[in-house]
């Protein structure tokens, strides 16, 4: 039985948790502390199931994130866009703030997101305090333990300082009152912690797993997080030597583009980390399929209907060269309506890479695919350029665009520098395809606002609306605190503009 967040014991922890906090009335404002952080723990963690029971729950939590990341990422870059200019509903307002940059305090995607990562990060400190992990006897579980919460944990913080700038650094189990007098902390400060634990993970986690705990971090997953940290501050040389090692040690062999996502071949080798979900009305099947389904199409694209959103923009869908195979996979500009005894095809582009058959509304079986090997193949061809420029790093961008059906580029097509960073930059868009990826690349390369706004000008939809869609500014690249933090903890001063 494959790793998937399922066990009897996940569950037994889940329920353990809302008791908990149905006890002691904890309020999910502020840091949304873990109730087993405050009350029963010591006589929670027992013994090594106990701590194992605590470890998936952490893996468990990282569903509650990802429900929310792709309306942080992909809707906020260029890759997608809301459905309807003339929907009045709370849910796609709220979208379409997070579409145009132009976000509340109080938008219920961004406070959903805080909530469910910082309540995450109260779990993983819960493995992590010394207290506990000394209950396993078996110093090489005790290890693993570890470091699969120090690579969570890292990942969390990872995403937050990305999204919010400066942020709470929660390393400890604290309480209730000590969170409400919490300062955010730079975002260097919180690198550094990164780079820390991720170290130190790399070193405890290993490097494969038996059949039945496949889905679990390995050293490679944590690896390939620190490279791409490094690769974040700019950190050419040392972020070479870790890609490096990952696609020495693991490999670049990579299956068949359709095959990554396909639901009978999870966790295959191109995934070194996935957020896993199980379908069959359990609570832990995964939404998307549903959320990115065209709005009205019934059961024609998945059962349950679709909600319309994370809508491939335009250019998205024109990126894509016609013999590129990844652009079926990635997303689908029609879909057929056998009802319609005239024109049944119908044009409704939408994002494909998270359909499969499901019972049951927002209970698929995908999983969210968080690290891929094509994804260091390109961040370590991109270092490469950086260092040595073209010629080092074309061996590896063309593997990539070998396995898309492509043709190689030569050193006549990237002749500088700069040429490679454009191709790169449209070989990640196209292979990472909503998968949150564009709008953090768009970051470290400083060329989001000028995408967005550009964006703004060419996607025909933004003329559709009653009101002229306002060009970006830098300050809008940060979200903003949640006011629900804000209002409890009266340390914490505002991003700049909101």
């Amino acid at each position: 039985m494959i790793f998937k967040y399922k066990y009897t014991a996940m569950k037994k922890a889940i329920n353990y948790i809302i008791a908990l906090m149905v006890f002691m009335g904890l309020s999910t404002s502020c840091l949304d502390l873990d109730p087993i952080s405050e009350i029963g723990e010591e006589s929670f963690y027992k013994n090594q199931e106990d701590m194992g029971i605590a470890v998936i729950a952490c893996y468990n939590g990282l569903q509650d994130a990802i429900d929310s990341e792709w309306a942080l990422t992909e809707m906020r870059s260029d890759n997608s866009r809301v459905f309807d200019v003339n929907s009045s509903t709370d849910k796609i307002l709220e979208l379409e703030q997070l579409d145009q940059l132009r976000v509340s305090p109080s938008n219920d995607k961004v406070v959903k997101y805080w909530n469910a990562v910082y309540k995450n990060i109260s779990r993983c400190n819960a493995v992590l305090n010394p207290n506990h992990l000394a209950v396993v006897a078996d110093e090489v579980k005790r290890g693993q333990f570890k470091g699969e919460a120090l690579f969570l944990r890292s990942y969390h913080y990872f995403n937050l300082v990305r999204l919010f700038g400066p942020v709470f650094l929660i390393t400890d189990n604290i309480s209730a009152q000590e969170a409400k007098n919490k300062e955010r902390v730079a975002v260097e400060e919180v690198y550094v912690q990164i780079e820390k634990d991720l170290k130190e993970a790399i070193d405890l986690l290993p490097t494969s797993y038996d059949a039945k705990d496949k889905g679990r971090a390995t050293s490679y997953a944590a690896s390939a997080l620190y490279g791409k940290l490094l690769l974040t501050q700019k950190r050419y040389a040392e972020a070479s030597k870790v890609l490096g090692d990952v696609l020495t040690d693991y490999g670049t062999d990579m299956i068949a583009f359709d095959q990554v996502f396909n639901i009978g071949n999870e966790m295959n080798k191109d995934i070194l980390f996935a957020i896993r979900f199980l379908s069959g009305n359990k609570g832990l099947g995964s939404p998307f399929g549903n959320y990115f389904a065209p709005k009205g199409s019934g059961s024609n694209v998945i059962n349950g209907n679709g909600d319309g959103y994370n809508h491939p923009s335009t250019e998205m869908i024109k990126l894509f060269s016609v013999n590129d195979v990844r652009k079926p996979v990635s997303l689908s500009e029609t879909y057929y309506d056998a009802s319609k005894k005239t024109d049944p095809t119908i044009y409704s582009p939408y994002v494909a890479k998270y359909m499969s058959p499901t019972v049951s509304k927002y209970d698929s079986e995908n999983d969210w695919l968080v690290l891929r090997v094509s994804d260091c193949i390109l961040m370590y061809a991109e270092v490469l350029n950086e260092l040595n420029g073209p010629a080092a790093g074309l061996e590896y961008i063309n593997m990539v665009r070998a396995r898309a059906g492509l043709m190689d580029y030569s050193i006549a097509d990237l002749p500088h520098k700069q040429a490679f960073r454009n191709a790169i930059e449209k070989e990640r868009r196209l292979e990472l395809a909503f998968e949150n990826e564009r709008w953090f690349d768009m970051l470290r390369w400083g060329i989001a606002v000028d995408r967005i706004n550009n964006h703004f000008l060419t996607e025909v939809f933004y003329l559709g609306y009653p009101y002229p869609v306002a060009p970006i500014q830098e300050w809008q690249l940060l979200l903003p605190i949640p006011q629900s933090v804000i209002d409890i903890n009266t340390n914490i001063t505002q991003n700049l503009g909101y």
